[in-house]
């Protein structure tokens, strides 16, 4: 049962992360579109591209993920197989 857990609290903390940041993005959008800041969101977003903490979290999410979807297919495989 602990196997099946892991998968599922992964999702779970993944799905709320990528939630917030998207949240956090299109109320930066948003902002800047009715403030007329442009300026602001260009420098969040070369902050973004430049930042090293972000390209090692794309490389870490490149991998988690399809470990992630292959571990709840595993479970899944075991589950209608046993």
């Amino acid at each position: 049962m602990s196997q099946s857990i892991s998968p599922i609290v992964m999702g779970v903390l993944f799905s709320t992360y990528f939630l917030t940041i998207q949240t956090i993005e299109y109320s930066l959008s948003t902002y800047v579109l009715n403030e007329k800041q442009h300026e602001l969101y260009q420098d969040y977003v070369l902050f973004k591209v430049n930042a090293p903490i972000w390209k090692w979290w794309n490389l870490f999410t490149l991998l988690t993920i399809p470990l992630t979807i292959w571990a709840t297919l595993g479970d899944l495989w075991k589950i209608f197989t046993t």
